[in-house]
């Protein structure tokens, strides 16, 4: 199906030109957060994005140019639909939305998604935090590694620690489910990137921050959401 260009919120007038959009869309969402990473790590945040509860817009466009709009919730996009980076000649990473033909009358001409511009940006400042935390005040008391004997760094993290934590987050995930707006102790992604970290240093003995982890989750997720509901 074609893709739509336009913002179906949108009004050309001068006043309405000046406000953003609350809508974003799919497109416009996936080609930012490219931006800030690889398009596989895009895919992966976006698809979680969706799956935690937050609202979209469907538009269908139907043949003559009538349009029909719905609002699409995570059950949508837990069991019928989900997005997918398709690679066009140019070597150019897009996103596609999968879903049955089926499920669409044969009159519509195209199906465009948005996603709300405001739980966009919040994610986005979430996900992809653009500033840190300002340095410590110098100390005139002598640092650390002035008094203690120089010490060996600690081993990395192994595979078999790895493999441990993939599947405590299975665990968790079937435990607590997809992540449901209404439930506070399981609201979003960070409940669960805090369950697994406070795993990692109180169960196997190590640090881990939370960027390591973000790394991780895309494909841990996206691999629990296939095994639940019988994807490939």
């Amino acid at each position: 199906m074609v893709r739509a260009k336009t913002d179906p919120t949108r009004n050309d007038d001068a006043a309405s030109k000046a406000e953003p959009s609350p809508w974003l869309s799919f497109e416009d969402a996936f080609e930012q957060w490219c931006r800030l990473g690889s398009s596989e790590l895009a895919r992966g945040n976006l698809r979680a994005f969706l799956r935690s509860g937050v609202p979209t817009l469907e538009l269908l466009v139907h043949f003559g140019g009538a349009e029909t709009r719905s609002v699409k919730y995570s059950d949508f996009w837990k069991n019928t639909a989900d997005v997918w980076v398709e690679t066009d000649v140019d070597a150019k990473d897009h996103l596609r939305v999968n879903c049955p033909s089926s499920y669409y009358p044969a009159s519509v001409e195209y199906v465009s998604y948005f996603l709300p511009t405001v739980d966009f940006e919040h994610e986005t400042a979430r996900l992809y935090p653009t500033t840190a935390p300002p340095p410590p005040a110098p100390s005139k008391e002598p640092a650390l590694s002035e008094v203690l004997p120089r010490q060996k760094p600690g081993p990395k993290p192994d595979l078999k620690y790895w493999e441990k934590m993939e599947a405590k987050c299975y665990g968790l995930m079937d435990h607590h489910g997809n992540f449901d707006a209404s439930d506070p102790e399981w609201d979003c992604q960070a409940r669960l990137e805090e369950a697994l970290m406070g795993f990692s240093e109180n169960t196997l003995g190590r640090e881990l921050g939370e960027s390591t982890l973000r790394e991780k989750l895309p494909g841990w997720l996206s691999t629990w959401h296939e095994r639940k509901t019988g994807g490939a």
